[in-house]
């Protein structure tokens, strides 16, 4: 049985790690933390408000 394979999630990680890379190559690493700490309570915030949680 073939399976057609619809999505490449190795091929999204490297697109993604490759932005970020260009994005944050001349940065220190205090505003480099703030970027992932920025983007991870972005992401924290978009699921909370679509799950309609209110905690934590």
């Amino acid at each position: 049985m073939e399976t057609k394979k619809t999505f490449d999630a190795v091929k999204m990680v490297r697109r993604i790690r490759d932005a970020h890379y260009e994005q944050l190559k001349d940065r220190t690493v205090k505003e480099q933390l703030a970027f992932y700490q920025s983007k991870s309570q972005a992401l924290r915030n978009e699921l909370k408000q679509k799950l309609h949680y209110d905690g934590e």
